[in-house]
């Protein structure tokens, strides 16, 4: 069962890096402007 909880803690860490991620790539393209 603990396979679960580490799937889930990994699911949200990768899915807040793929936000900042995001928000730091529009921040760029706005710059580039």
């Amino acid at each position: 069962m603990e396979i679960l909880i580490y799937l889930h803690i990994f699911a949200l860490i990768f899915f807040m890096v793929w936000m900042i991620w995001i928000f730091f790539d529009e921040k760029k393209k706005d710059r580039g402007k």
